[in-house]
């Protein structure tokens, strides 16, 4: 029996190899006749016995390296799902937040686009002046008697029928009363879209600086000029669907004997009378 000098196995006693590791068992033989031979088989088997190891150990060592890149890979891969993971939960979160923000908008757009209930504009007057017409005009788009007539009533008004336009002192003195239904009609019917207290905003919103840069900056954006000229009242287009915002009302031909007058002075006025 012998013991394998690499892991220590017991072996049978005619046993060659350990059943273990696969070390040669053989031993010398006794006579010196066959020392020489046993020895060179000896050395021959475990040549062969450490070229197998050797063979088996790349083998393992190419099978680590296979298995370290593919785990390689896969930590890539987890990386990768993670960061994805992560996106996609940002990208839910707005998501989220987008729809939220939809559903305000329909919402409010919902709510805009339900008809509001217009108040009744009562016709007051400081001098008892009839705006039925005026208001019938409105009431059925029909902008260019409208801006007529109103230019008739603010004549009537400021009794300034006969001269046919009206002075810085007769914007001033216009009573509050009346130039507040005329603003209030204008408005009403026309859905915001025209009225002293629309022009004043928009006037305002250029800066309301009372100097002739800012009046044709306005009379630009109404309607009043075109390509740096200013239009005349047979010019003006007064089809309300088609003109910008504050193109009326114009009122009607005094508007050309006054325009500086109505952006300096009469969006004074609409001040003080809170339009």
């Amino acid at each position: 029996m012998g013991t394998c000098r690499i892991c220590e196995q017991e072996g049978a006693q005619d046993q060659q190899f350990c059943s273990n590791c696969g070390y040669p068992l053989v031993t010398f033989s006794p006579t010196w006749e066959g020392f020489f031979q046993a020895f060179q088989e000896v050395l021959s088997q475990r040549e062969r016995w450490e070229q197998k190891i050797l063979q088996k150990y790349e083998q393992l060592q190419r099978q680590y390296i296979v298995l370290f890149y593919k785990y390689h890979l896969l930590q890539q891969e987890l990386d990768k799902k993670q960061q994805l993971q992560q996106q996609v939960g940002l990208l839910q979160q707005e998501i989220t937040n987008v729809r939220q923000e939809v559903a305000g908008l329909h919402k409010k757009l919902d709510s805009q686009s339900q008809p509001q209930q217009q108040e009744d504009v009562s016709p007051e007057s400081a001098v008892g002046y009839d705006y039925t017409q005026l208001r019938d005009l409105l009431a059925k788009q029909k902008w260019r008697q409208a801006d007529e007539e109103t230019a008739k009533a603010m004549l009537k008004v400021a009794g300034r029928e006969k001269e046919g336009c009206l002075r810085a002192e007769d914007i001033e003195d216009f009573p509050c009363e009346d130039l507040q239904t005329i603003d209030r009609l204008w408005v009403k019917y026309s859905n915001g879209k025209f009225g002293f207290s629309v022009q004043k905003k928009i006037y305002q919103s250029l800066g309301g600086e009372e100097d002739y840069e800012t009046v044709k900056k306005f009379a630009d954006i109404v309607g009043w000029r075109e390509n740096g000229k200013w239009k005349s009242y047979e010019e003006l287009c007064l089809d309300g669907n088609f003109q910008p915002a504050g193109h009326l009302p114009g009122v009607g031909r005094i508007c050309l004997c006054w325009v500086l007058l109505w952006l300096f002075v009469l969006f004074s006025r609409t001040d003080a009378c809170k339009l």
